[in-house]
């Protein structure tokens, strides 16, 4: 959850981002984007071009309260 928070108020996924707001290791911030990415949640890796985000706040508050 606090990675899709991050990714969503900043508008791109990277790992390094993953890194510098939740210190995370690069392997860590890798895996989490990857599961990002699986589940749909942002676009795939397009060379140097950041990846976009595919959801909003408003959508990641739905699916919390689905749980």
């Amino acid at each position: 959850y606090d990675a899709l928070k991050v990714v969503i108020d900043f508008g791109h996924a990277s790992a390094s981002l993953l890194q510098r707001k939740l210190r995370l290791g690069y392997s860590r911030a890798a895996r989490i984007i990857d599961q990002l990415e699986e589940k749909g949640f942002i676009s795939g890796y397009d060379g140097s071009k950041p990846r976009e985000v595919l959801i909003t706040n408003e959508e990641l508050e739905e699916i919390v309260k689905g749980r």
